[in-house]
């Protein structure tokens, strides 16, 4: 049998090695290096995690939730570092994907069977 954590973790370093890796560690750089940004930051992070224990809970999202959330999501469009980040995320995430569906192709690949357009 193949070894493929092996394979998995040189992948996972490489992926360290992809400009899109570098940008995305150096946007979090620029963050962590303003406290404004951190803090807001670190407050849409709190917001997030306190919005999805609620969905996860069945409870739907509380006005003051809303509004919070409008709040930071607003600070967060007028942030340019944390904009840049976001963007450097999306396009290492992008990458991530592309990966993703490499691996996972080839079991998608054996339902292709069970569909019924295949008859």
């Amino acid at each position: 049998m193949a070894n493929f954590y092996d394979d998995v973790n040189k992948l996972a370093e490489d992926l360290k090695q992809t400009p899109e890796y570098q940008a995305l560690e150096k946007a979090i750089d620029e963050v962590k290096n303003s406290p404004e940004n951190l803090k807001l930051y670190q407050r849409m992070d709190a917001l997030q995690r306190k919005i999805m224990a609620a969905r996860q809970a069945g409870q739907p999202m509380t006005d003051e939730m809303k509004k919070e959330y409008e709040e930071v999501n607003k600070a967060v469009s007028d942030s340019d570092l944390l904009k840049k980040m976001i963007n450097e995320e999306q396009k290492l995430y992008k990458i991530i994907g592309d990966i993703q569906q490499a691996v996972t192709k080839s079991v998608g690949e054996l339902y292709e069977e069970l569909s019924e357009n295949k008859k």
